[in-house]
């Protein structure tokens, strides 16, 4: 199985399980595995406000589009 074969839908779905199960350990503002995003804009600005709170800088280093012309993922690195 490769990250191809999972749907998003199926992988929020298994975050949101794992983020119910520990939400009273986790106060929303660190990043942890499992994490959705509703769009790569949110993800920019939560690890942007992360990293400024952590003192370290962070971009994005590659991504790439489907042949759809939709973007797939992106690795961001600090």
């Amino acid at each position: 199985m490769s990250l191809d074969d999972i749907t998003l839908d199926e992988e929020c779905e298994r975050s949101t399980e794992l983020n119910e199960e520990c939400s009273d350990k986790v106060d929303g503002s660190c990043p942890r595995v499992g994490m959705c995003f509703e769009s790569r804009n949110k993800v920019m600005t939560f690890y942007r406000q992360y990293g400024i709170r952590k003192g370290f800088g962070m971009r994005t280093r590659s991504s790439k589009k489907g042949t759809d012309n939709e973007l797939r993922y992106f690795i961001l690195v600090c």
